[in-house]
């Protein structure tokens, strides 16, 4: 049956209040099929996301194994464009041109990051630094892009659904970002395994079926549904956080309005924080060093792989749990998992932790429970 009141085109979207919203919820079931309620082209979005994330994530990991000092400049210069990118430009970008086109917009400047270390070690003694720096300043500007744009594309669907049926919102955001996050890091974790199969004996041929693989997503998001345009809602925590994106909230002042507005976004700082220190010191150092170390070269994107194994594995079941426990509980049992990485790191020596390999594993998969949590309850309490 249809619950909503009938409307027009002009109508404000409707927002069901009901007396016993649990036992709507086990009325009106979400169907198994994901495309029959969010469409193939969220499916797609979140594929061809998942194959251009997990490429610039195993570029990063093999750039520093491979490239040592260079790597590591290039890692660090990709996440400070990343930061300021999503903080000065993604906003702006996703209202003047669309959250389609900033995915395919990110999508192409994250390709050209890993194309960049195609010219390691290859030509004049300093060409491919160049090469590998100006890639990564334009990797770290696309990823800024596609994550801010994922984000708004995803909670446009989710509220155009939620308009349909009459289902709450944070239901049906909390299935949509449970599929994401399955999607992407189950992506994520199939591409850095099979870096270790393909490996040919020099790095080259891994970074050019990485940008490939690339470049092809990058097309197919090119052919994904425009997201739907919806009217601003109130009450409606999701609809507010997504429309202040898209409507400029990359800028500094609009973000710091935001904040200052909303003590919850401001409680979820630290968090964030601690997830970006994570990924860089998990690449950088238990990876990159203690990994390469321990296992050898050849074994590095198999220990890369576990991270995003681990979230992907995870995220539906948490989503499930999340549901019973809360957000704040998901959120706080994350924060444990990363204290329990920093605290193993700062009690052992490097010689203990490459001499007890277990517990590099241990460490990747710990750190991918935190990222379960991070690309699930984190993202839908904002």
């Amino acid at each position: 049956h249809d619950l909503r009141p009938s409307m027009d085109a002009t109508t404000q979207p409707y927002e069901p209040v009901r007396e016993n919203e649990d036992a709507f919820d086990r009325e009106l079931k979400l169907p198994s099929n994901p495309s029959s309620w969010l469409g193939w082209g969220y499916v797609v979005m979140c594929v061809s996301f998942a194959i251009v994330q997990g490429a610039a994530s195993a570029t990063i990991a093999l750039g520093v194994a491979y490239a040592g000092n260079l790597g590591s400049a290039s890692a660090g210069l990709t996440f400070a464009c990343h930061t300021l990118s999503a903080l000065l430009l993604s906003g702006g970008v996703s209202k003047r041109v669309g959250a389609k086109a900033s995915l395919c917009l990110g999508s192409c400047l994250m390709t050209l990051y890993v194309m960049s270390y195609i010219t390691l070690h290859v030509g004049p003694t300093g060409t491919d630094r160049i090469f590998i720096l100006c890639g990564s300043i334009l990797g770290g500007t696309g990823t800024g892009l596609i994550w801010t744009a994922q984000g708004v594309y995803m909670t446009r669907l989710v509220r155009e659904h939620a308009h349909r049926t009459g289902l709450r919102t944070k239901k049906v955001s909390g299935w949509a970002a449970g599929l994401f996050a399955a999607i992407a890091l189950g992506g994520e974790v199939t591409i850095k395994a099979l870096c270790t199969p393909i490996d040919m004996g020099t790095p080259r041929y891994l970074f050019v079926i990485l940008a490939a693989l690339a470049g092809v997503a990058t097309i197919m998001l090119a052919f994904i549904r425009r997201e739907p345009v919806l009217q601003r809602t109130a009450s409606s925590l999701v609809g507010n956080t997504s429309t202040a994106a898209a409507t400029g909230c990359g800028a500094i002042g609009p973000a710091m309005t935001l904040l200052r507005k909303d003590k919850r976004i401001l409680s979820l700082l630290p968090f964030n924080i601690c997830f970006g220190l994570s990924l860089a010191f998990l690449n950088y150092y238990v990876i990159g060093q203690l990994g390469k170390k321990a296992f050898g070269m050849s074994s590095v994107g198999v220990i890369a792989a576990l991270k995003p194994a681990g979230a992907s594995f995870l995220a539906l079941p948490y989503s499930f749990v999340t549901q019973r426990v809360g957000k704040r509980a998901m959120i706080f049992f994350a924060a444990i998992n990363y204290l329990t990485v920093a605290s193993i790191c700062l009690v052992l020596t490097e010689e203990q932790l490459i001499h007890y390999r277990g517990l590099i594993v241990m460490l990747c998969v710990l750190a991918g429970s935190g990222r379960a949590v991070f690309e699930g309850a984190n993202k839908i309490s904002k």
